[in-house]
């Protein structure tokens, strides 16, 4: 069975860097080194709390896309037939995740590096960016176009 990007995955051309985080990796001496300073919010260009929440947010989203489960917490995200459709992948793990602004936007973008098995292949260190607009006080996850 091949794989199946996440339901919301940005699969989009655009003219912003795919990889705002590549900064990250500058000094790294190890793959753990890079997720550790992924995951650390004082790397971000947010304030640390903010990126804290949007990446807990983020790896909360992903996971409930990738196993199903969660997904009736953004109950907005997923089309009635997707938050419906059976679960993709099993023994989901999140590695890391960052968060960082979005130029020209309001919104913000977390960068998910996550495993797991989905279908009968194991998919190891795979990166999924999940986008946020602050709606009411609250971070939402919002398809990509859905953002100013």
């Amino acid at each position: 069975m091949p794989l199946v990007a996440p339901l919301n995955a940005d699969t989009s051309n655009t003219t912003e860097p795919v990889d705002p985080w590549s900064d990250i990796s500058d000094g790294a001496t190890s793959e753990a080194d890079y997720l550790a300073r992924l995951n650390d919010p004082t790397r971000s260009d947010l304030p640390p709390q903010t990126a804290t929440t949007l990446a807990e947010l983020g790896a909360d989203v992903v996971r409930a896309d990738l196993s199903g489960e969660g997904r009736e917490r953004f109950p907005d995200y997923w089309s009635s037939a997707a938050a419906a459709a059976a679960a993709q992948c099993t023994d989901v793990v999140i590695e890391a995740a960052g968060a960082a602004s979005l130029p020209g936007s309001t919104g913000s973008r977390v960068a998910v590096v996550w495993s797991g098995v989905c279908g009968s292949v194991r998919s190891t260190e795979r990166t999924t960016v999940v986008y946020f607009a602050d709606i009411a006080g609250q971070w939402r996850p919002q398809p990509r176009r859905s953002l100013p």
